[in-house]
């Protein structure tokens, strides 16, 4: 699939936008409540929304990997995705494909980007689980434990967030003129295409 680079910068600002706004209220609310886990779940929903934003927008295969790609190498030098590490690139690159593989099967009316979404995060928290255990990373333990109750979490934190992220993006993304202009462009049809439901 080709991308315009109108496409590309947005999926970009998306993908940085994306990290920055979670390490920011993840970080805060984990120093907050001097609990780790709840500034990753308030991460993850974040993530789904506004990752959402971004497969809405551009609604093509390799989205999902570009998205993935960007957000995952920001992401190497925080704590966004486990300790900093280059194996964040190797997770995101996985839940990319595997996203944008979702798409494809089950296609991207309302509830095909609901059940992408939350596999892609049960995707990227698989990845994390298994990186920290294939490289001994410290948290670990902490994952192994709790992961009966982190992956169906996930699970539903993949179902709200990009149910939120679909929203916005047809109440108010939609209406901003480089987002009309970049649908009409892929559309070919001078008008950004109507809202699937």
């Amino acid at each position: 699939m080709k991308f315009t680079a109108r496409e590309l910068m947005y999926l970009g600002a998306i993908a940085a936008g994306t990290l920055a706004i979670g390490v920011a209220l993840g970080t805060g609310l984990t120093a907050a409540t001097g609990i780790p886990m709840v500034g990753g779940l308030l991460n993850g929903l974040i993530t789904a929304a506004i990752l959402s934003i971004g497969a809405k927008g551009v609604p093509k295969f390799g989205t999902g990997i570009i998205l993935w790609f960007v957000m995952s190498t920001l992401a190497v030098p925080t704590l966004t995705m486990g300790p900093p590490g280059l194996y964040k690139i190797a997770v995101g690159l996985i839940s990319g494909l595997v996203w944008d593989l979702c798409f494809l099967i089950f296609g991207r009316k309302t509830w095909g980007y609901l059940l992408s979404g939350s596999v892609m995060m049960l995707t990227v928290m698989f990845g994390v689980v298994g990186a920290s255990v294939l490289l001994g990373l410290p948290a670990k333990d902490q994952l192994l434990k709790a992961l009966a109750f982190i992956l169906p979490l996930n699970f539903i934190l993949g179902l709200i967030g990009t149910y939120l992220g679909l929203k916005i993006f047809d109440r108010r993304v939609v209406r901003i003129g480089y987002v009309r202009r970049m649908l009409s462009e892929s559309n070919g049809l001078g008008t950004p295409p109507a809202s699937a439901s």
